[in-house]
């Protein structure tokens, strides 16, 4: 009688907690269905989304602990759209830029062959040989500007100011020749030692010095120096005017100097190479210009260049 009224017992506590397992099971995967049916809505909304589609999301019946993932993704989707939008302006700019040199490369080739005596086709030759520079300068600072778009320099290298100067000068001796600039560096300069890689300190500094010896005065000097932490460029000319410095630094903004060839993208891709780990400011100094690099502290979303003036 003992061994059969706990066999009973245990017979009946095993087919209920089996009932209640069975029951509790069924129950979280209830609970779990329900809860992550908002997830898969939110899913399902972002598959079925147009690649430029950049409107708020419409998920019904989102939960409250849900709410900032869509805002998020709200935020992201603004953020692609502004990028996007910039991108066309950038493309389209791009392609107006190319386009003027390229058809004064076919006036000046039909003048040059329809020319009857050597001094018209030889200034015909020389407007071509323009043209040639610019678009290759164009060139050049558009494959700068997509591969410093891409990479922010975010990596841990280090680049001494002085072997970058060396490869900069040698690049603009023939733009020094023809300008009559002479470039110094000052031995602190020299020295200094960037958190930028070598590749990203060569195009800034290229930039820098480029924009100073074609809008600075002919037959003048650059100078390169240091201010501790970071360097300046400082040419003779009379710099950018308050009112335009914001505008120069987006891409194919340009000065109001005339007959100086350009595109203007020198300070943008100066900024697109230098950031996020160093930014500009502009110097009015005594008789000349001075762009000035310095680290930043702050956060990458916070290093617009500045400007004292």
């Amino acid at each position: 009688m003992r061994r059969g009224l706990i066999a009973g017992l245990v017979e009946g506590l095993i087919i209920s907690a089996l009932t209640g397992l069975f029951a509790l099971g069924l129950l979280l995967w209830l609970g779990v269905q329900r809860g992550l049916a908002p997830v898969r809505r939110i899913a399902a909304a972002i598959s079925g989304r147009a690649p430029d589609d950049p409107s708020p999301f419409k998920v019904d019946s989102v939960p409250r602990e849900l709410s900032p993932l869509t805002q998020a993704v709200d935020d992201l989707f603004t953020r692609i759209a502004v990028l996007r939008a910039g991108e066309k302006r950038f493309l389209a700019s791009a392609a107006h830029e190319m386009l003027t040199p390229l058809a004064g490369l076919r006036i000046h080739a039909d003048i040059a062959l329809r020319a009857r005596d050597d001094g018209a086709r030889e200034r015909a030759l020389a407007r071509i040989k323009q043209s040639v520079d610019r678009t290759a300068r164009l060139v050049r600072q558009l494959l700068e500007w997509s591969r410093h778009d891409m990479d922010r320099n975010a990596s841990d290298e280090t680049a001494t100011l002085g072997d970058a100067v060396d490869v900069v000068a040698l690049e603009l001796e023939h733009l020094f020749s023809q300008r009559g600039v002479t470039l110094q560096v000052s031995e602190e300069a020299r020295a200094l030692e960037l958190p930028l890689s070598r590749d990203a300190l060569v195009i800034a500094l290229r930039n820098l010095i480029e924009n100073a010896a074609l809008h600075g005065p002919e037959n003048s000097r650059i100078l390169v120096g240091s201010t501790g932490d970071g360097f300046y460029v400082q040419d003779c000319g009379q710099g950018i005017p308050p009112r335009n410095v914001d505008a120069l630094l987006e891409p194919f903004a340009r000065g109001s100097t005339p007959n100086i060839p350009g595109s203007g993208l020198g300070l943008a891709i100066a900024v697109a190479a230098l950031l996020p780990r160093m930014t500009l400011t502009f110097e009015l100094v005594g008789q000349g210009f001075r762009v000035r690099a310095y680290p930043v502290a702050q956060s990458a979303d916070d290093t617009r260049p500045t400007r004292t003036i």
